[in-house]
């Protein structure tokens, strides 16, 4: 993995044409490490969404199953084949959350970065959900080690909506 990590973010506002094919399509994101999209296009055919960048980026789009609910994600994310599989992991929390896990190295420390992709729907439990499962990572932490874990927190947040 290179020193720096690359991570976009988008809301593709539910739209393939003009919108998510373009943004996947665009060589400047295709060089991100993972791109985060809130409210992809829904693939009316099968569970999934637009996927153009095959080649390059795996895609993490959470099914039904995976979150329990009746809706289909408003979430999903793209990690570049260039990061070792054997390295990550993805957790599905609901519709409206999941989280990926990613060790790599630094220097001689092994390190872990959480990125949390979030789509907050207004009045809804994403964000106590979100601090939950912030509570429960912190409490695995190992203490008697130096902190070598990171979490970055993005999404859209629906901060122009009225609670």
């Amino acid at each position: 993995m290179s020193k720096t990590m690359q991570i976009i973010q988008y809301n593709a506002r539910k739209a393939r044409e003009g919108v998510m094919a373009t943004f996947l399509l665009d060589p400047k994101v295709l060089q991100a490490d993972i791109i985060a999209v809130q409210e992809p296009w829904a693939n009316p055919m099968t569970e999934t969404t637009h996927q153009p960048a095959r080649q390059s980026h795996q895609l993490l789009y959470p099914k039904r199953k995976d979150h329990g609910g009746d809706d289909r994600a408003r979430v999903c994310m793209l990690v570049s084949k260039r990061i070792d599989p054997g390295s990550w992991t993805q957790r599905v929390i609901s519709k409206d959350y999941q989280w990926l896990k990613l060790r790599y190295q630094r220097g001689t420390e092994e390190r872990t970065l959480y990125v949390h992709n979030i789509y907050n729907q207004p009045q809804s439990p994403t964000i106590d959900r979100l601090r939950s499962e912030l509570a429960a990572l912190h409490a695995l932490r190992d203490w008697g080690r130096p902190l070598t874990t990171d979490h970055v927190v993005i999404g859209d947040m629906n901060a122009h909506h009225p609670a």
